[in-house]
């Protein structure tokens, strides 16, 4: 798995994994964030957590933290080959868990927003609009419209 030292830090192939809890928790929240940057870091991180949520049995949450597009969020359509693109990797990481039978919440992060820059709050809206359309009952976007309570 990796850790915020801004180094790339994986397990071996064969290195042990920490070892899960013998029973049962009645609740778990699986939490990640950066997964929209395509790179062996984050196709490794969402492997792992198929490997781990796809025989969950207990109610649970996965928690994307943001930065689920990279590099400035969900391009308009009036780029279509950008837009698609922008899809797809939003589509790779619902792909990733889609036997999990818990929630799935997407937040934005600065590369959502446009790193802040003008067209960020668009942009938030149609990752949520897209990712509303992909699975209603399980997957969610908050805060809704970009913006929160």
């Amino acid at each position: 798995m990796s850790c915020a030292s801004g180094k790339l830090m994986l397990n071996a192939p064969g290195d042990p994994i920490q070892e899960q809890p013998q029973e049962e928790p009645a609740f778990t929240i699986y939490a990640l964030g950066d997964a929209g940057e395509i790179n062996h870091q984050s196709k490794a991180v969402l492997a792992e957590l198929n490997a781990i949520t796809s025989d969950d049995h207990q109610e649970g949450l996965v928690i994307f933290l943001g930065d689920n597009i990279y590099p400035a969020g969900l391009p308009a359509e009036d780029d279509p080959e950008e837009n698609q693109e922008g899809k797809n990797i939003l589509s790779r990481q619902v792909q990733a868990i889609k036997n999990y039978k818990g929630q799935i919440i997407f937040i934005p992060g600065n590369h959502d927003w446009n790193e802040f820059k003008t067209g960020g709050l668009e942009a938030v809206k149609r990752e949520g609009d897209f990712l509303d359309q992909v699975d209603p009952s399980h997957v969610r976007f908050l805060p809704k419209n970009g913006c929160g309570g």
